[in-house]
């Protein structure tokens, strides 16, 4: 069984502050397992993508 169903389109940005980048934290919960992420978000239908971050 194939669990995805189609391409979700996201927007990531790259914050940097000297030698820092900002990051958001998320939780998988199937791996048990912290990860860090850009900052960012879903692209709506019928918007202009250049627009996003």
């Amino acid at each position: 069984m194939n669990k995805f169903k189609e391409i979700r389109p996201i927007v990531l940005g790259i914050v940097k502050k000297e030698n820092k980048i900002l990051v958001s934290e998320g939780y998988d919960k199937v791996k048990d397992e912290v990860f860090y992420r850009c900052i960012g978000g879903a692209i709506e239908e019928r918007k202009i993508n250049d627009k996003k971050v």
